[in-house]
């Protein structure tokens, strides 16, 4: 084989490998996003408000990672770090998302004549403020929703603080996907919420 010849057949040979290469590259597959939302199931109508005027709630506060759309993550043998996902995202920031489906419980429960997102240009009679302080999915043995929000109820006029409480709960997982501790999450939710209407309900207002 001459010299011309040896070179033509490393030029084949380089070039079949190299197509290997880019069609082996070709057929990676790129992860998928997901995207998760809460939903809670209404709660029984009350027949009397416990708030005679407008209830606002205004949108929740939150810091670092739990003002983003990245579902978090920890492990019980290192609590004090935390992981977010690049492909498991809530359809909307913790903050609004929860603050929403604060407002759609009360009003569906029948808690005052008039229920507004915080940031509409009306005088309320009473504030709620919250502060998501754990919103995050734990993996072990068993994955489970770990769920922590403080609430306050304030009479406006006087810049009262009439009822504030920490509520937390942690919820197993039925099984170790990201979509099961998500139900998870969403029934450590609907249980902050009851305690919290029952709370409001124990309140002995002035009307």
């Amino acid at each position: 084989m001459n010299r011309h010849m040896r070179q033509y057949t490393c030029f084949l040979v380089v070039l079949m490998l190299g197509g290997g290469l880019l069609a082996g590259c070709g057929q990676t597959r790129v992860p998928q996003d997901h995207y998760y939302r809460l939903n809670l199931t209404a709660p029984a109508r009350m027949e009397q408000p416990v708030f005679s005027g407008t209830l606002a709630i205004k949108r929740f506060a939150a810091d670092g990672m739990l003002q983003a759309r990245g579902i978090i993550h920890s492990q019980p043998g290192r609590p004090l770090e935390v992981e977010s996902y690049h492909y498991h995202h809530w359809t909307d920031i913790p903050p609004v998302m929860l603050q929403e489906l604060l407002v759609g419980y009360l009003r569906a429960a029948n808690v005052a004549p008039s229920i507004v997102a915080g940031g509409v240009d009306v005088e309320p009679d009473y504030i709620i403020k919250g502060r998501i302080k754990r919103l995050e999915r734990v993996t072990g043995s068993v994955s489970e929703g770990a769920f922590e929000l403080e609430l306050r109820l304030i009479k406006a006029a006087l810049r009262q603080t009439v009822l504030q409480r920490s509520y937390r709960q942690q919820v197993r997982a039925d099984d170790q996907t990201v979509a099961g501790t998500v139900a998870a999450l969403n029934q450590a939710l609907a249980n902050v919420y009851a305690e919290f209407l029952s709370d409001l309900t124990a309140l002995e207002l002035e009307h």
